[in-house]
């Protein structure tokens, strides 16, 4: 008989190829260590889990990511799927509540006849058992990470991405912060905007670029680029 296919990794990237591939009648094994092996930026045991952003841009399909989406939908995405059936208002983006569409994903693939999801580390000298898609994404384990710079004799790449965090909504002073959408697009009111006038900015700028600075892990960029802004960066601000 033949062995199931192992795809490792349980983010975006895993759990469409194991869907993929069981809705075409093969047998999957889906590991995921989490959680009982986490990562700096997981928070939760789901697959798939949102870590940044909950938006997937664009919708339009004029756009390169809303032609995207078009194309995974035909292809029979579960993560589209998934997202459409979660969505919440985000104008012409694709924006997700990000607890509902953890927990649907997770419970689509648990529920597939086909996917059987281990919770556990993958180890490298298991490789070469059955086919295998590695897709453990920029946190990969420590020992993978490892057998996978040796095996491609390649030095870890990484990218550089802007931060997108998360605003406690009750830090919000709802006296200034107005709801309307981006440039007119949407239900009229999916975003909260802080609006800045010329001395509020200039404020703003001012707390930036001398605020404490946060730590950089060791998954940022190698852990070697500084955390402030640099002076091309504050030159920027001041301009705008």
């Amino acid at each position: 008989m033949k062995p199931p296919v192992t795809v490792v990794g349980g983010g975006f990237a895993g759990v469409e190829a194991a869907w993929a591939l069981a809705e075409r009648g093969e047998k999957v094994r889906l590991i995921e260590m989490r959680p009982h092996e986490s990562t700096p930026a997981h928070t939760t045991s789901w697959l798939a889990e949102l870590v940044c952003s909950n938006s997937f841009k664009s919708k339009l399909p004029t756009t390169p990511a809303g032609q995207l989406k078009a194309e995974m939908q035909a292809l029979g995405s579960l993560v589209l799927r998934v997202a459409a059936e979660n969505e919440v208002p985000g104008g012409e983006a694709l924006a997700v509540d990000r607890e509902r569409f953890g927990e649907a994903i997770t419970k689509a693939i648990e529920e597939h006849p086909n996917i059987s999801v281990e919770r556990r580390t993958f180890h490298p000298d298991e490789i070469g058992e059955s086919d295998t898609i590695l897709a453990t994404g920029p946190l990969t384990s420590p020992d993978l990470s490892a057998w996978l710079a040796d095996l491609t004799g390649r030095r870890h790449l990484y990218f550089y991405d802007a931060v997108s965090p998360t605003v406690e909504a009750a830090s919000l002073n709802m006296d200034v912060v107005f709801a309307q959408s981006r440039y007119n697009k949407g239900g009229g009111d999916d975003y909260l905007n802080c609006p800045f006038d010329k001395e509020s900015y200039e404020r703003f700028v001012e707390a930036l670029v001398s605020a404490e600075r946060a730590p950089i892990h060791a998954f940022e960029a190698g852990g070697k680029r500084d955390a402030s802004p640099s002076e091309a960066e504050e030159s920027f601000l001041e301009k705008v």
